[in-house]
């Protein structure tokens, strides 16, 4: 319980890193240099083992506090947070290349950014060293559940091969998903092979198929989005 105090109190002492601590108030509470030093009231929302975890494997306090933050958002349960706490989710996320500051509005961007990662462990997937990207997309249906799991919160699978007729052609979406927090759909493009730009092409077709088909059912329209 000293070590658990002191990871954090010795921390917030730092100014630069109160601020870390306030977005846990969701308010710009004034933290006094004393020496007892207040803790958020939704510390108490975390349950003990988990803080245990969190100040063994983070470094530094803004890493515990996005996991804090996290646990309580998503509920994560301890096999979980172990999980993501020894797969470095905090420097993972929010690392995917992007052009959303550029397409999106501020907060809009902010979003679809921290949501993005800079990699994807698709380890829970077995398949033969001369796979293809039909049997990457069939083996990632069957494990659907753990595939949400890594792409992470607000996903949600609408289907494999979504069809889409235009001009009167059919062309089918490998994996088709709409996010609940920004409220439009992720269109995702498998490859089996190292990225070419005509890649890229094929996927924003798909984007603005998306867009013109399903906006009538008040989706948000699509800017960009990452290939996965």
């Amino acid at each position: 319980m000293k070590r658990w105090y002191c990871f954090y109190a010795n921390s917030i002492r730092n100014e630069k890193l109160v601020r870390c601590v306030q977005e846990l108030y969701n308010a710009d509470v004034q933290i006094e240099k004393c020496d007892i030093i207040p803790f958020p009231d939704i510390f108490g929302l975390v349950p003990w083992g988990h803080h245990l975890d969190i100040i063994r494997l983070a470094s530094t306090l803004p890493e515990a506090i996005f996991y804090i933050k996290q646990t309580i958002q998503e509920g994560w349960k301890r096999q979980v947070l172990q999980r993501c706490l020894k797969a470095r989710l905090y420097d993972k996320q929010g690392g995917a290349i992007s052009n959303f500051k550029e397409q999106l509005p501020g907060k809009q961007a902010e979003l679809v950014q921290e949501i993005t990662k800079e990699n994807y462990d698709f380890g829970f997937v077995e398949l033969p060293a001369d796979y293809t990207e039909l049997s990457l997309e069939m083996a990632l249906e069957r494990h659907i559940s753990r595939f949400l799991m890594e792409l992470g919160n607000g996903f949600a699978f609408i289907g494999r091969q979504k069809e889409i007729i235009v001009d009167g052609v059919s062309r089918r979406i490998d994996m088709l998903f709409y996010h609940v927090r920004l409220h439009c759909y992720i269109v995702v493009e498998l490859k089996a092979v190292r990225f070419e730009p005509e890649f890229a092409g094929k996927l924003n077709f798909y984007v603005n198929a998306v867009n013109d088909i399903l906006r009538e059912f008040g989706i948000r329209k699509l800017r960009k989005v990452p290939v996965v």
